[in-house]
């Protein structure tokens, strides 16, 4: 495989798969003996995807097994973000057009398991665009979604929002809002608003933090990090993983970097490397970061050779994510 310096001591990137068409690799998952990969082709400002979003398949070496094909919102101009599996070993998609889609790989085809209810549903994503998902240790699943918003769905399959704030709201119609979810090591939903209008005026990205409550208030909203924007460009945070150390990394889709922060916060490094371009989903294998470069959408199929999963050794095992059976 390819291989390229990077910042920050003991790491290197490499280059683990290509992702074939549609490609804008997107959402990304490790389980038992494969590697899942979720597309966004149909991203605004890209292009319409009318073949249609994939779930890829590989081999935990990096080979191609299957694809399967997500068929989206009728009418839509969004595509996948985050992916999910739970204990019974069924793959959860999530379909930026405000749906989660649900299957066991090679059982089962994709059917819709949860969706917005109205009067968001009807609206498409810019009424609610989820994409970020995490279980916690009791089977309910949370939903970042890029219009300021958390939703939660119980293992029962009812949704309601969970948590909502103006600090989550990005700095435009399109651009910003809450990205990735995950659960951290003190239990704690973690998450990305990529374009945030800060305090003052600035813009930048900022990772969140929130108790598991069942009902949070405002003030339980703690931010962990804040990446600011350098001349006016904001470094667009998406994707986070927990390393086993208490390591949060994060993916910088617009600032071409990997962001390793600290277990209190502080930025201890950045990862750089030639091959990344607009990295979005985070995912372990072993003592290494498996990132989704998906050649940020901004401009259609500029960089195809681009649409890659990288492989970046950073030294320590992912913290292992929840994975409960109770969920119908």
């Amino acid at each position: 495989m390819a291989q390229a310096n990077t910042a920050g001591a003991g790491s290197s990137v490499s280059v683990f798969a290509q992702v074939p068409s549609p490609g804008h690799p997107s959402g990304i998952v490790v389980h038992q003996r494969s590697v899942y990969v979720s597309t966004s082709a149909g991203l605004p400002f890209a292009h319409f995807n009318n073949d249609d979003e994939r779930v890829f398949r590989y081999t935990l070496g990096g080979k191609l097994l299957s694809s399967t094909r997500i068929d989206t919102a009728p009418g839509s101009n969004e595509g996948l973000f985050a992916l999910a599996v739970d204990g019974k070993d069924r793959l959860y998609v999530g379909d930026v057009n405000g749906r989660i889609l649900r299957y066991t790989p090679g059982r089962s085809g994709p059917r819709v398991w949860a969706s917005t209810p109205e009067p968001y549903h009807s609206g498409g994503w810019y009424a609610a665009a989820w994409n970020g998902v995490a279980f916690d240790a009791r089977g309910s699943m949370y939903v970042a979604d890029y219009q300021a918003r958390i939703w939660r769905i119980i293992p029962s399959g009812d949704i309601s929002i969970w948590f909502s704030d103006a600090r989550l709201t990005g700095s435009g119609v399109v651009i910003g809002g809450p990205y990735g979810a995950q659960i951290g090591p003190d239990g704690k939903l973690y998450f990305a608003v990529t374009d945030s209008m800060l305090p003052g005026g600035d813009r930048g990205s900022v990772i969140y933090r929130l108790p598991l409550k069942r009902e949070p208030a405002s003030d339980d909203l703690e931010e962990f990090h804040r990446f600011p924007a350098v001349d006016d460009v904001n470094p667009d945070a998406a994707g986070i993983a927990f390393g086993r150390s208490g390591r949060l990394y994060v993916s910088l889709a617009s600032a071409n970097q990997i962001a390793v922060l600290k277990p209190n916060g502080k930025e201890e490094r950045r990862i750089s490397s030639p091959h990344l371009y607009g990295p979005w989903g985070l995912a372990f294998l072993g003592k290494s970061l498996l990132v989704a470069n998906s050649e940020n959408n901004f401009v259609p199929d500029e960089h195809p050779d681009g649409w890659q999963i990288l492989k970046v050794s950073v030294g320590e095992r992912g913290l292992p994510p929840y994975r409960p059976r109770n969920v119908k």
